[in-house]
C-alpha cells in the first residue's frame, strides 16, 4: 500500500496557507507535549526501537512496550504496546496487544486490546481489534473489524465469545 500523495508529491498546484502565528506554534507544541505526557501516564516508559533516520526492512519481535520513530518495512510482533511516533513511517503487518499511531502507517494491524489513532496520524490499513479509537485530526482509510468475531462452543457445552 502506498501513502496518500500530497500536492507537493504530484504535479498538482499546492494551496497557499497563511503562516502560523507564534501563539499557534506554541499551542501546537503544547498539544504534542500533552500527548506525550498522556502516553507516558497510560503506558509507562516506552523504549525506542528505531530513532528518526533509521531504516529497517524485515521482521521485528518485542516483548516490552516499543516506540518506532524511524522507517520500517516488514512485519512486527509485540506482546505489549507498539507506538508509532510522529516521525514514524511503517509499512507492515502488525500483531500486538495495543497499537498507538502518531505517524504514518500502511498495512494490517491486529491488536488484542486496542488500536488508537491520534491527531496528525495517517493510516491506510486493515484494522482488527476489539476497541478502535480514532481521534479528530487523524486520517484513516481502510477497513476495520471490531468486537467479538464469533461464538464458539467449548467442550463443556458453554458458549464463549472469541475475540480476534
Amino acid at each position: 500500500m502506498a501513502f496518500w500523495k500530497r500536492p507537493s508529491d504530484t504535479n498538482e498546484e499546492a494551496v497557499s496557507v497563511p503562516s502560523q502565528s507564534k501563539s499557534e506554534i506554541i499551542a501546537g507544541e503544547s498539544r504534542v507535549n500533552s500527548i506525550e505526557e498522556d502516553l507516558l501516564r497510560r503506558f509507562g516508559r516506552i523504549r525506542s526501537a528505531l530513532s528518526p533516520g533509521t531504516i529497517i526492512q524485515g521482521k521485528l519481535s518485542f516483548d516490552s512496550p516499543v516506540r518506532i520513530d524511524g522507517r520500517l518495512t516488514g512485519d512486527i510482533f509485540s506482546s505489549q504496546t507498539l507506538l508509532i511516533g510522529q516521525t514514524g513511517l511503517v509499512e507492515a503487518d502488525i500483531e500486538a496487544e495495543t497499537v498507538v499511531v502518531l505517524g504514518k502507517l500502511a498495512g494490517t494491524i491486529k491488536a488484542k486490546v486496542r488500536i488508537e489513532i491520534l491527531p496528525g496520524a495517517e493510516v491506510e490499513a486493515v484494522l482488527i481489534s476489539p476497541v478502535l479509537v480514532i481521534h479528530e485530526g487523524a486520517l484513516v482509510q481502510g477497513r476495520c473489524q471490531m468486537g467479538a468475531k464469533k461464538t464458539e462452543k467449548k467442550a463443556e457445552g458453554r458458549e464463549v465469545k472469541r475475540l480476534i
